[in-house]
């Protein structure tokens, strides 16, 4: 009786052994395979459309911002063209160039006043470049510091220029200091040792300046 017992709870045993063989087969069946792919797609879909309405956000903000910077803009490039045409005639000492800038700022026309035709910048010589885009950022600066005082941060930007121009420029810098700072972060302090000149920096000062 008792081996009889023991042979049904064995049969039992192995019964349930293979009851729970057959479900971990059946639970790594196809359809159960099928089942888990449906639900990486349709993860996978949900992460598509988070995405794509985070780039439709992305291109609404550019396009407003653009917008906006164009509306910013509008009516200031042909006042800012005249004053930097200007300008240029004043450093050069006389008139150099006619000066054009696109309504976005993000072309200057350049049509030198011997040539009789439009110029690229890279056809001008290496000091003229300078006074040129000195020229377009100082004539932009006055129209932005009319209502009040501003700062004005100019990185070497005058290496080729020669001593009589600069002095024109330093010159300049006098006449609108109420209107405008001018900081020029340079490791040639010497060329700035002009009377107009409000600050003279020590060379150390303006070495670590210009390393900044």
């Amino acid at each position: 009786r008792d081996s009889a017992a023991g042979a049904v709870q064995t049969r039992d045993r192995l019964a349930a052994e293979h009851e729970a063989a057959q479900r971990t087969l059946l639970s790594q069946g196809p359809y159960t395979s099928l089942a888990d792919a449906e639900e990486e797609i349709a993860r996978l879909r949900r992460e598509e459309e988070r995405e794509q309405l985070r780039l439709e956000a992305i291109r609404t903000l550019w396009i407003t911002y653009q917008a906006e910077k164009l509306g910013a803009l509008d009516g200031l490039a042909e006042p800012v063209s005249r004053r930097a045409t200007e300008l240029l005639a004043e450093f050069a000492g006389r008139p150099l160039a006619d000066l054009r800038l696109s309504i976005d700022f993000s072309e200057t026309a350049i049509s030198p006043a011997e040539a009789g035709r439009e110029a690229a910048l890279e056809e001008m010589s290496g000091g003229e470049q300078e006074q040129i885009l000195l020229a377009v950022r100082l004539a932009l600066a006055e129209n932005l510091t009319r209502a009040e005082k501003h700062m004005v941060v100019l990185d070497d930007v005058l290496l080729n220029t020669d001593e009589q121009r600069l002095v024109r420029i330093l010159d300049y810098f006098e006449r609108h200091k109420d209107q405008m700072q001018v900081v020029v972060l340079t490791c040639h302090p010497k060329r700035y040792s002009h009377p107009t000149c409000l600050v003279e920096f020590p060379p150390a000062s303006v070495a670590v300046a210009a390393g900044e």
